[in-house]
């Protein structure tokens, strides 16, 4: 079962996320000293620390229970970076995928117009940041590149989400709020990003 972003993410009042995507890389030092970095099998997946802002306890009792019903198995989560609101775009789709799995063309932006670096945006809800973008064609096309590599599969056409992005995940490492008369502490957990 899949808890959309109004059924829990959005009540949860989050007080700071470090959302990241982990390096899928394996590294060796030779007798010579030199470092060498290979890629390794597996996808790349976002990862994030979540620690929720202190409540009153009434307030409390539902995020606990938010939290209890996430950690349920079968459970998975959408959740995005509530302090990031991209351009306001609908229409985006992907139009094709370099070999390197990275670099992406996207259609149905407005001419001229351009992404940043540090720019999000999701396809089939996987989360990607933007590391490199060009200016919009004549057409609404722009070539991108992207972290952490597009998912394998995604099929050109697919719509790109470019205002509030969002990824599917699973809820872990729950420290639950300590409560102290009535005022609880901040609870924290853990997610990690699902393929859907």
């Amino acid at each position: 079962m899949i808890l959309t972003r109004d059924q829990f993410w959005d009540r949860l009042r989050v007080r700071s996320l470090d959302l990241f995507p982990p390096a899928l890389k394996v590294t060796s030092r030779t007798a010579g000293g030199q470092v060498i970095s290979a890629r390794r099998f597996g996808e790349d997946l976002w990862r994030a620390s979540v620690m929720l802002a202190p409540h009153h306890y009434g307030s409390g009792r539902e995020r606990r229970t938010l939290l209890a019903l996430a950690q349920q198995p079968g459970m998975q989560v959408l959740i995005n970076d509530p302090t990031y609101v991209g351009p306001n775009r609908t229409g985006v789709t992907l139009q094709a995928v370099a070999s390197d799995n990275r670099t992406l063309t996207v259609a149905g932006l407005a001419q001229g117009s351009a992404l940043r670096p540090g720019d999000y945006l999701s396809i089939n809800q996987a989360l990607y940041s933007v590391v490199t973008a060009g200016p919009a064609n004549a057409q609404g096309r722009a070539t991108i590149a992207i972290i952490p590599h597009l998912r394998f599969g995604t099929p050109a056409g697919a719509t790109v989400e470019l205002r509030q992005p969002e990824m599917l995940a699973v809820v872990e490492n729950i420290q639950p709020a300590t409560f102290e008369a009535a005022i609880a502490g901040a609870a924290s957990f853990t997610i990690q990003q699902v393929h859907p």
